[in-house]
Protein backbone atom coordinates (compact mmCIF):
# COMPACT_ATOMS: atom_id res chain seq x y z
CA UNK A 1 0.00 0.00 0.00
CA UNK A 2 2.64 2.13 0.90
CA UNK A 3 4.42 1.54 -2.52
CA UNK A 4 1.03 2.47 -4.17
CA UNK A 5 1.41 5.61 -2.25
CA UNK A 6 3.98 7.06 -3.22
CA UNK A 7 3.66 6.25 -6.97
CA UNK A 8 0.51 8.39 -6.83
CA UNK A 9 2.58 11.23 -5.01
CA UNK A 10 4.94 10.87 -7.57
CA UNK A 11 2.44 10.85 -10.51
CA UNK A 12 0.48 13.86 -8.87
CA UNK A 13 3.19 15.74 -8.39
CA UNK A 14 4.25 15.34 -12.15
CA UNK A 15 1.00 16.28 -13.01
CA UNK A 16 1.02 19.59 -10.92
CA UNK A 17 3.87 20.97 -12.19
CA UNK A 18 3.15 20.31 -15.60
CA UNK A 19 0.66 22.86 -16.07
CA UNK A 20 3.11 25.86 -15.17
CA UNK A 21 5.02 24.87 -18.14
CA UNK A 22 6.81 28.29 -19.34
CA UNK A 23 6.59 29.64 -22.69
CA UNK A 24 9.66 30.56 -24.47
CA UNK A 25 9.21 34.24 -24.83
CA UNK A 26 12.37 35.01 -22.66
CA UNK A 27 14.32 32.39 -20.35
CA UNK A 28 12.36 28.92 -19.78
CA UNK A 29 13.27 29.15 -15.70
CA UNK A 30 15.73 31.02 -12.87
CA UNK A 31 17.64 27.61 -10.78
CA UNK A 32 18.13 28.86 -7.49
CA UNK A 33 19.15 27.08 -4.40
CA UNK A 34 18.22 27.93 -0.67
CA UNK A 35 19.58 27.39 2.88
CA UNK A 36 16.98 27.64 5.84
CA UNK A 37 16.98 27.19 9.72
CA UNK A 38 13.76 26.29 11.30
CA UNK A 39 12.51 27.08 15.30
CA UNK A 40 8.97 26.65 16.17
CA UNK A 41 6.55 25.13 19.04
CA UNK A 42 4.97 21.68 19.45
CA UNK A 43 0.80 22.06 19.45
CA UNK A 44 -0.38 19.59 21.85
CA UNK A 45 -3.70 19.30 19.43
CA UNK A 46 -4.91 16.70 21.45
CA UNK A 47 -6.03 15.21 25.12
CA UNK A 48 -3.71 11.84 24.47
CA UNK A 49 -0.35 14.31 23.55
CA UNK A 50 -0.93 16.19 27.33
CA UNK A 51 1.70 13.99 29.13
CA UNK A 52 4.61 15.02 26.93
CA UNK A 53 6.34 17.89 27.48
CA UNK A 54 6.64 21.52 26.16
CA UNK A 55 8.89 21.09 23.28
CA UNK A 56 10.14 23.34 20.97
CA UNK A 57 11.18 21.75 17.42
CA UNK A 58 14.04 23.12 15.32
CA UNK A 59 15.66 22.21 12.32
CA UNK A 60 17.28 23.10 8.93
CA UNK A 61 15.94 23.16 5.20
CA UNK A 62 17.75 23.18 1.89
CA UNK A 63 15.96 24.13 -0.60
CA UNK A 64 15.76 23.73 -4.87
CA UNK A 65 13.58 25.61 -6.85
CA UNK A 66 13.24 26.93 -10.83
CA UNK A 67 11.56 30.25 -10.39
CA UNK A 68 8.47 30.04 -14.13
CA UNK A 69 8.69 33.61 -16.09
CA UNK A 70 6.83 32.60 -18.80
CA UNK A 71 3.16 34.07 -19.94
CA UNK A 72 1.24 30.87 -19.39
CA UNK A 73 2.98 30.47 -15.63
CA UNK A 74 2.18 33.92 -14.95
CA UNK A 75 -1.56 33.43 -16.21
CA UNK A 76 -2.44 31.39 -13.48
CA UNK A 77 -2.52 33.75 -10.24
CA UNK A 78 -0.90 37.04 -11.98
CA UNK A 79 2.22 36.22 -10.04
CA UNK A 80 5.37 33.98 -10.90
CA UNK A 81 5.02 30.91 -9.16
CA UNK A 82 8.11 29.08 -8.56
CA UNK A 83 8.23 25.16 -7.81
CA UNK A 84 10.49 23.26 -6.18
CA UNK A 85 11.24 20.56 -3.40
CA UNK A 86 13.05 21.15 0.18
CA UNK A 87 15.43 18.61 2.12
CA UNK A 88 14.31 18.80 5.81
CA UNK A 89 15.62 17.56 8.88
CA UNK A 90 13.83 18.59 11.85
CA UNK A 91 14.50 17.69 15.75
CA UNK A 92 11.62 17.58 17.99
CA UNK A 93 13.31 18.62 21.14
CA UNK A 94 11.86 15.06 22.73
CA UNK A 95 14.60 12.71 21.37
CA UNK A 96 13.31 9.58 23.82
CA UNK A 97 9.97 9.84 22.51
CA UNK A 98 9.68 12.21 19.38
CA UNK A 99 13.28 12.01 17.84
CA UNK A 100 13.51 13.59 14.96
CA UNK A 101 12.83 13.31 10.76
CA UNK A 102 14.37 13.59 7.53
CA UNK A 103 12.26 14.45 4.77
CA UNK A 104 11.70 16.19 1.14
CA UNK A 105 8.62 18.11 0.05
CA UNK A 106 7.71 19.16 -3.02
CA UNK A 107 5.31 22.44 -3.36
CA UNK A 108 4.06 25.03 -5.30
CA UNK A 109 4.32 28.77 -4.19
CA UNK A 110 3.31 31.25 -6.14
CA UNK A 111 5.39 34.87 -5.78
CA UNK A 112 3.66 38.26 -6.05
CA UNK A 113 5.25 41.85 -6.61
CA UNK A 114 8.22 39.70 -8.26
CA UNK A 115 9.77 42.99 -10.05
CA UNK A 116 10.38 44.73 -7.01
CA UNK A 117 13.03 44.26 -4.64
CA UNK A 118 10.47 43.19 -1.90
CA UNK A 119 8.01 40.20 -2.98
CA UNK A 120 5.52 38.04 -0.76
CA UNK A 121 5.30 34.17 -1.77
CA UNK A 122 2.88 31.59 -0.59
CA UNK A 123 4.32 27.98 -0.60
CA UNK A 124 1.47 25.27 -0.63
CA UNK A 125 3.62 21.85 -0.24
CA UNK A 126 1.41 18.46 -0.19
CA UNK A 127 3.74 16.21 -1.90
CA UNK A 128 6.33 14.28 0.21
CA UNK A 129 7.99 11.51 2.16
CA UNK A 130 9.46 11.41 5.44
CA UNK A 131 11.16 9.02 7.76
CA UNK A 132 10.78 8.92 11.39
CA UNK A 133 13.29 7.41 14.04
CA UNK A 134 11.54 7.13 17.18
CA UNK A 135 7.76 5.53 16.20
CA UNK A 136 6.02 4.38 18.75
CA UNK A 137 6.67 1.16 20.32
CA UNK A 138 4.57 -0.70 23.23
CA UNK A 139 7.79 -2.08 25.02
CA UNK A 140 10.08 0.65 23.74
CA UNK A 141 8.33 3.97 23.26
CA UNK A 142 4.54 3.54 24.46
CA UNK A 143 4.44 7.47 25.22
CA UNK A 144 4.64 8.21 21.32
CA UNK A 145 1.42 8.30 20.23
CA UNK A 146 1.90 10.62 17.44
CA UNK A 147 3.14 8.49 15.27
CA UNK A 148 3.15 4.80 14.91
CA UNK A 149 5.28 4.46 11.49
CA UNK A 150 8.79 4.59 10.47
CA UNK A 151 7.75 6.82 7.56
CA UNK A 152 5.06 9.45 6.85
CA UNK A 153 3.88 12.10 4.84
CA UNK A 154 4.09 15.22 5.38
CA UNK A 155 2.46 18.53 4.45
CA UNK A 156 3.03 22.67 4.48
CA UNK A 157 1.80 25.71 4.25
CA UNK A 158 3.75 28.82 4.81
CA UNK A 159 4.63 32.54 3.67
CA UNK A 160 7.40 34.17 3.06
CA UNK A 161 8.76 37.47 3.02
CA UNK A 162 11.51 37.95 0.38
CA UNK A 163 14.41 40.60 -0.01
CA UNK A 164 16.22 40.93 -3.14
CA UNK A 165 19.82 41.87 -2.40
CA UNK A 166 20.86 42.07 -5.96
CA UNK A 167 19.89 40.04 -8.95
CA UNK A 168 21.30 36.81 -7.59
CA UNK A 169 20.85 37.33 -3.56
CA UNK A 170 17.97 37.13 -2.17
CA UNK A 171 17.42 37.23 1.81
CA UNK A 172 13.82 35.30 2.97
CA UNK A 173 12.07 35.57 6.53
CA UNK A 174 8.72 33.32 6.66
CA UNK A 175 6.10 31.08 8.69
CA UNK A 176 5.36 27.13 7.70
CA UNK A 177 2.63 25.57 9.79
CA UNK A 178 3.70 21.80 9.49
CA UNK A 179 1.97 18.76 9.90
CA UNK A 180 3.43 15.06 9.39
CA UNK A 181 1.17 11.54 9.64
CA UNK A 182 0.88 8.30 8.43
CA UNK A 183 -2.87 9.09 7.03
CA UNK A 184 -4.38 6.34 9.16
CA UNK A 185 -2.33 2.94 8.01
CA UNK A 186 -1.26 2.32 11.54
CA UNK A 187 -2.57 3.47 15.00
CA UNK A 188 -1.66 5.77 17.16
CA UNK A 189 -1.08 8.43 14.39
CA UNK A 190 -2.29 11.36 15.98
CA UNK A 191 0.15 13.05 13.76
CA UNK A 192 2.43 16.22 14.74
CA UNK A 193 1.66 19.65 13.95
CA UNK A 194 4.27 22.58 14.81
CA UNK A 195 4.21 26.23 13.60
CA UNK A 196 7.52 27.91 12.91
CA UNK A 197 9.46 30.91 11.80
CA UNK A 198 12.30 30.62 9.52
CA UNK A 199 15.03 32.89 8.31
CA UNK A 200 17.46 32.14 5.16
CA UNK A 201 18.93 32.98 1.74
CA UNK A 202 18.41 31.96 -1.70
CA UNK A 203 21.06 32.30 -4.53
CA UNK A 204 19.97 32.52 -8.09
CA UNK A 205 22.22 31.50 -10.56
CA UNK A 206 20.70 33.07 -13.33
CA UNK A 207 19.56 37.01 -12.74
CA UNK A 208 15.81 37.72 -11.55
CA UNK A 209 14.75 40.21 -14.08
CA UNK A 210 10.99 39.96 -14.96
CA UNK A 211 8.82 42.26 -16.05
CA UNK A 212 5.27 43.29 -14.65
CA UNK A 213 2.91 41.96 -17.19
CA UNK A 214 -0.94 43.48 -15.26
CA UNK A 215 -3.46 41.17 -14.41
CA UNK A 216 -4.23 38.62 -16.18
CA UNK A 217 -8.41 37.92 -16.64
CA UNK A 218 -8.96 34.70 -17.73
CA UNK A 219 -11.86 33.31 -19.90
CA UNK A 220 -14.55 31.42 -17.99
CA UNK A 221 -14.62 27.72 -19.34
CA UNK A 222 -16.93 26.10 -21.73
CA UNK A 223 -18.07 23.13 -19.77
CA UNK A 224 -19.21 24.91 -15.81
CA UNK A 225 -20.86 21.45 -14.64
CA UNK A 226 -19.27 18.29 -13.55
CA UNK A 227 -20.82 15.12 -12.10
CA UNK A 228 -18.16 12.76 -10.59
CA UNK A 229 -18.26 8.67 -10.03
CA UNK A 230 -15.15 7.13 -8.28
CA UNK A 231 -14.49 3.95 -5.78
CA UNK A 232 -11.12 4.37 -3.14
CA UNK A 233 -9.66 1.81 -1.01
CA UNK A 234 -7.32 2.29 1.65
CA UNK A 235 -6.11 -0.15 4.63
CA UNK A 236 -6.06 0.91 8.22
CA UNK A 237 -5.20 -1.33 11.72
CA UNK A 238 -7.80 -1.61 14.75
CA UNK A 239 -5.60 -1.83 17.62
CA UNK A 240 -2.39 -0.09 18.04
CA UNK A 241 -1.47 -3.57 19.47
CA UNK A 242 -1.97 -5.80 16.74
CA UNK A 243 -0.46 -4.71 13.09
CA UNK A 244 -2.83 -6.57 11.36
CA UNK A 245 -4.48 -4.23 8.55
CA UNK A 246 -7.90 -4.29 7.09
CA UNK A 247 -9.55 -3.07 3.98
CA UNK A 248 -11.62 0.04 3.55
CA UNK A 249 -13.94 0.77 0.45
CA UNK A 250 -15.81 3.78 -0.34
CA UNK A 251 -17.79 5.02 -2.82
CA UNK A 252 -18.89 8.44 -3.97
CA UNK A 253 -20.97 10.47 -6.20
CA UNK A 254 -20.64 14.47 -6.84
CA UNK A 255 -21.87 17.31 -8.74
CA UNK A 256 -19.37 20.08 -9.20
CA UNK A 257 -20.24 23.72 -10.31
CA UNK A 258 -17.68 26.61 -11.56
CA UNK A 259 -17.77 29.92 -10.17
CA UNK A 260 -14.70 32.49 -10.69
CA UNK A 261 -11.54 32.02 -12.62
CA UNK A 262 -10.17 28.10 -11.08
CA UNK A 263 -12.52 28.11 -8.53
CA UNK A 264 -15.73 25.79 -8.10
CA UNK A 265 -18.05 24.55 -5.53
CA UNK A 266 -19.09 21.09 -4.52
CA UNK A 267 -21.46 18.83 -3.34
CA UNK A 268 -21.65 15.26 -2.46
CA UNK A 269 -22.25 12.19 -0.70
CA UNK A 270 -19.82 9.14 0.88
CA UNK A 271 -20.92 5.46 1.24
CA UNK A 272 -18.01 3.99 3.47
CA UNK A 273 -17.53 0.57 4.76
CA UNK A 274 -14.57 0.47 7.04
CA UNK A 275 -13.70 -3.42 8.17
CA UNK A 276 -11.43 -1.92 10.85
CA UNK A 277 -14.37 -0.59 12.74
CA UNK A 278 -16.14 -3.62 11.84
CA UNK A 279 -13.34 -5.29 14.28
CA UNK A 280 -13.80 -2.88 16.92
CA UNK A 281 -17.30 -3.23 17.34
CA UNK A 282 -17.00 -6.92 17.60
CA UNK A 283 -15.47 -6.14 21.14
CA UNK A 284 -17.99 -2.99 21.76
CA UNK A 285 -20.78 -3.41 24.28
CA UNK A 286 -23.33 -3.73 20.87
CA UNK A 287 -21.51 -5.84 18.24
CA UNK A 288 -24.62 -5.83 16.19
CA UNK A 289 -24.18 -2.48 15.23
CA UNK A 290 -22.88 -1.60 11.57
CA UNK A 291 -19.80 -0.68 10.44
CA UNK A 292 -21.29 1.39 7.50
CA UNK A 293 -21.41 5.06 7.05
CA UNK A 294 -23.05 7.10 4.98
CA UNK A 295 -21.99 11.24 4.92
CA UNK A 296 -23.17 14.11 2.81
CA UNK A 297 -20.31 16.70 2.11
CA UNK A 298 -19.75 20.55 0.89
CA UNK A 299 -16.29 21.18 -0.67
CA UNK A 300 -14.23 23.97 -2.92
CA UNK A 301 -12.09 22.62 -5.82
CA UNK A 302 -9.52 24.75 -7.81
CA UNK A 303 -9.74 23.52 -11.62
CA UNK A 304 -6.21 23.37 -13.00
CA UNK A 305 -6.21 22.10 -16.09
CA UNK A 306 -5.72 18.00 -15.96
CA UNK A 307 -5.01 19.04 -12.20
CA UNK A 308 -7.46 19.59 -9.71
CA UNK A 309 -7.65 19.83 -5.73
CA UNK A 310 -10.16 20.25 -3.84
CA UNK A 311 -11.12 19.83 0.19
CA UNK A 312 -14.65 19.30 1.67
CA UNK A 313 -16.29 19.10 5.13
CA UNK A 314 -18.75 16.23 5.63
CA UNK A 315 -21.54 15.40 7.83
CA UNK A 316 -22.27 11.96 8.78
CA UNK A 317 -25.99 10.54 8.22
CA UNK A 318 -25.99 7.11 9.24
CA UNK A 319 -23.53 6.64 11.55
CA UNK A 320 -24.27 3.35 14.47
CA UNK A 321 -20.65 3.43 16.07
CA UNK A 322 -20.03 7.14 16.50
CA UNK A 323 -16.53 6.72 17.54
CA UNK A 324 -15.12 9.97 16.16
CA UNK A 325 -17.13 13.89 15.42
CA UNK A 326 -20.18 13.83 13.57
CA UNK A 327 -18.43 15.83 10.87
CA UNK A 328 -14.84 15.22 9.03
CA UNK A 329 -13.14 17.01 6.75
CA UNK A 330 -11.06 15.65 3.19
CA UNK A 331 -8.41 16.86 0.70
CA UNK A 332 -8.06 15.35 -2.57
CA UNK A 333 -5.46 15.76 -5.03
CA UNK A 334 -6.46 14.09 -8.64
CA UNK A 335 -5.42 13.86 -12.21
CA UNK A 336 -7.64 13.74 -15.55
CA UNK A 337 -5.96 10.92 -16.63
CA UNK A 338 -8.07 10.91 -19.99
CA UNK A 339 -10.92 12.70 -21.10
CA UNK A 340 -12.96 10.58 -18.67
CA UNK A 341 -11.23 8.93 -16.10
CA UNK A 342 -9.31 10.32 -13.21
CA UNK A 343 -7.17 8.77 -10.23
CA UNK A 344 -7.28 11.37 -7.13
CA UNK A 345 -5.15 10.49 -3.83
CA UNK A 346 -6.72 11.93 -0.58
CA UNK A 347 -6.83 12.20 3.40
CA UNK A 348 -10.14 12.03 5.29
CA UNK A 349 -9.64 13.52 8.96
CA UNK A 350 -11.60 14.42 12.34
CA UNK A 351 -9.84 17.21 13.18
CA UNK A 352 -6.81 17.39 13.20
CA UNK A 353 -6.63 13.46 13.48
CA UNK A 354 -5.78 11.67 9.98
CA UNK A 355 -8.89 9.06 9.37
CA UNK A 356 -7.14 7.02 6.32
CA UNK A 357 -5.62 8.27 2.76
CA UNK A 358 -7.26 6.73 0.05
CA UNK A 359 -6.37 6.07 -3.96
CA UNK A 360 -9.20 6.58 -6.00
CA UNK A 361 -10.49 6.03 -9.71
CA UNK A 362 -13.71 7.51 -11.18
CA UNK A 363 -15.17 8.72 -14.25
CA UNK A 364 -16.66 12.12 -14.65
CA UNK A 365 -18.97 14.24 -17.36
CA UNK A 366 -18.63 17.68 -17.92
CA UNK A 367 -21.49 20.02 -19.17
Amino acid sequence: MRCVLVFVLLISSTGVFGQFVPDTTIKKSIFSLGLRVHGGYFLKHSSTLNPLKESYPWGFEADAAWQLTGEKAYAYCSCYPRVGFTVNYMNYDNGPVLGSSYYVLGYVEPVFFIPKRFNLSFRIALLGFAFMDRPYDEETNPGNVAYSTYFAFPLALGIGFNYRIDPHWNIRLGANYNHISNGGIKNPNKGLNWPTAHLGFDYSFSPVELKNRGKVRRPPPEKKNRIELDIGNSLKNANPKNPAQFWILNTNLQYSRWLHRSTAIAVGTMFEMDNSRMVRIRHSEDPSRSHLRLSFSLGHEFWLGKVQFGQHIGVYAFDEFPVDQIWYHRHELTFQILPYLYASFGLKAHNQIADYLDLKIGTNFNW
